[in-house]
């Protein structure tokens, strides 16, 4: 069921079909309409894409830096094109080992999208924790998670976190990450 929601959003995300096809008795067809296209002529017209954006829309969104920690590859996919659309530059967007491996002396994001699940037995809080001492700084955090834990949400917010959770909206997204930058740009925790 709650998976079924989670494919479609991302679908309506990237700008892919998808459909259904059923018969009692025989099974189901789930499909998604992918377009081909040619890799280099995409790579040319992306940077097009966010230098037409105005700069005003989007201030506090407008050259800052996120990754998105999470341990599923088309989640990831699609946070990273929404961030990078609204003008954020995402360096990372992958699972913890390959943020753990990331992670340099110094040169932390702004914000950290983090699922709280990330497999392999590994908890986000804990993965973040580890990332901060590789950085030496703690940058900001917002928690997307699956999980409708009113106590998880309760220690996200003691801790100063952002909360939210998937299947995530867009619009939320955009409010809560242009908030949360606009804390940090003001100073504020």
């Amino acid at each position: 069921g709650r998976g079924l929601a989670i494919v479609e959003r991302l679908g309506r995300l990237l700008g892919h079909e998808i459909g259904l096809r059923s018969q009692l008795g025989r099974g189901s067809v789930f499909w998604v309409c992918v377009p081909l296209g040619n890799p280099a002529a995409a790579q040319q017209t992306a940077p097009a894409a966010t230098t037409t954006h105005q700069p005003s829309d989007d201030a506090p969104l407008q050259g800052s830096s996120a990754w998105v920690i999470d341990d599923d590859g088309p989640t990831c996919a699609a946070t990273q094109a929404l961030l990078q659309r609204w003008g954020c530059t995402v360096p990372l967007a992958a699972g913890a080992p390959e943020a753990l491996a990331a992670a340099q002396p110094g040169q932390a994001p702004q914000l950290v999208l983090l699922d709280v699940h990330l497999g392999a037995g590994l908890h986000g809080p804990e993965v973040f924790a580890q990332l901060c001492q590789r950085w030496g700084q703690t940058p900001a955090v917002i928690l997307l998670t699956a999980q409708r834990d009113a106590t998880l949400r309760r220690q996200a917010a003691e801790r100063g976190w952002g909360f939210l959770a998937k299947p995530v909206r867009a619009p939320a997204l955009r409010a809560l990450v242009s908030q949360t930058l606009l804390r940090l740009q003001q100073g504020m925790p």
